[in-house]
């Protein structure tokens, strides 16, 4: 009789453990599906946040332009009077593709009078890819350009130029350093050229394309469409 409970307590404690390790199998399935969803979510966050901070910079363009010196480059040559290539432009670039996988990172820096106002990044804080295209006329640096002189080389005015850099380098870009593109303000509020800047990534962070548009007046507005 006391060996038939022994046993059977035996055999109720086997069991017990057996529902144990279900119950923790089934827990660290859906832990990790839950991390998987927490990862994303932490992206999309830091995706949003980097493009808001730089619509937010670009908005802020065209008052603190009025507020600068004449738009001048390192040798003293005043570049306000561009009229013609005032326009908006509808072509874009090869787009720009960064991402935390290849350890790269596009930087951004708003000068005004050569003085650093504000910074971000854009692909520094998540592993996936982004692209980003910008207008034709926001390429800087083109010999056929009127503004064949750096951004980064303007004596005084305002402007937005953008670094693709390591990772690691992301506070590390250097003055005499060549930006890919730049948008530059003239003192009276608007751009030397209007256009767009285009970001796209793939699902696991959003479908969403986000493109911010600078109007030849110096308005920027933020459109949203779900990708095909």
């Amino acid at each position: 009789m006391n060996f038939f409970n022994i046993s059977h307590r035996n055999q109720q404690r086997a069991f017990t453990l057996i529902e144990l390790m279900v119950v923790i199998l089934i827990l660290a399935v859906l832990g990790g599906m839950g991390l998987g969803s927490y990862r994303k979510a932490l992206m999309r966050n830091a995706y949003f946040e980097d493009i808001e901070k730089l619509s937010g910079a670009v908005s802020s363009l065209s008052n603190i332009a009025k507020t600068s010196g004449l738009l001048m480059n390192n040798k003293n040559q005043v570049l306000q009077r561009i009229d013609g290539n005032v326009k908006d432009n509808v072509n874009g670039e090869t787009p720009v593709s960064v991402s935390g996988k290849t350890d790269t990172c596009l930087v951004w820096r708003l000068y005004k009078d050569n003085v650093v106002q504000a910074e971000g990044s854009l692909g520094s804080r998540y592993s996936n890819s982004i692209n980003v295209t910008f207008s034709k006329g926001f390429k800087n640096g083109v010999s056929a350009s009127p503004v064949s002189a750096y951004a980064n080389q303007l004596k005084s005015g305002t402007c937005l130029s953008f670094y693709k850099k390591n990772k690691g380098d992301i506070h590390k870009v250097n003055v005499s350093e060549a930006p890919l593109y730049s948008i530059i303000f003239r003192q009276d509020g608007t751009p030397l050229y209007a256009g767009f800047i285009k970001f796209s990534t793939n699902e696991n962070i959003t479908k969403k394309q986000i493109q911010i548009n600078i109007d030849k007046f110096g308005g920027v507005k933020v459109n949203d469409t779900v990708g095909m």
